[in-house]
């Protein structure tokens, strides 16, 4: 196990970038971006968990674009994006689960815009999309299922058309 839990990034830059975490768990839960940049751009989590249940992320830059998730678990469950920007952008989620639900999306930026999701589960049951931009433009959706069950709030731009109609 690799732990970051209850870790506070504030200010300046902590470089992840092409890191390879292979099976086992990588444990961020209760950590808080704030400020400067956590750089996660080309990191692969293949298979094991990776956590960031109950994290914050505020006033900062954190990017996981480029990054892979492979048949593994990662879980953001409970999570606040509050004024940071937060990208996912060309990422590829493959297998295993995703696990976004009660997250609170209340400011800031949060793109999946380009990712590719494939053959796994993405959960943002009961995820609040109280303020900030959550999209997903020209995001690619085959053989996974994604479930926006009890979510509230705003519907992230870019779903595709029958998926989380019920936000406004």
């Amino acid at each position: 196990m690799i732990r970051f839990r209850n870790i506070r990034f504030e200010g300046g830059t902590v470089d992840f970038r092409s890191a390879k975490f292979v099976g086992g768990t990588v444990d961020f839960r209760d950590t808080k971006f704030e400020g400067g940049t956590a750089d996660f751009v080309g990191t692969e989590f293949v298979g094991g968990t990776v956590s960031f249940q109950y994290s914050e992320f505020a006033d900062g830059r954190v990017d996981f674009g480029r990054s892979r998730f492979v048949d593994g678990a990662v879980d953001f469950g409970g999570a606040e994006f509050t004024g940071s920007t937060v990208g996912f952008a060309f990422s590829e989620f493959m297998g295993g689960t995703v696990d976004f639900r009660y997250v609170r999306f209340a400011g800031g930026m949060v793109t999946f815009g380009r990712s590719r999701f494939l053959d796994g589960a993405v959960d943002f049951r009961s995820a609040k999309f109280e303020g900030g931009t959550v999209d997903f433009i020209s995001a690619e959706f085959v053989g996974s299922a994604l479930n926006f069950e009890d979510a509230t709030g705003r519907r992230p731009a870019g779903l595709p058309d029958g998926m989380a109609e019920h936000l406004s």
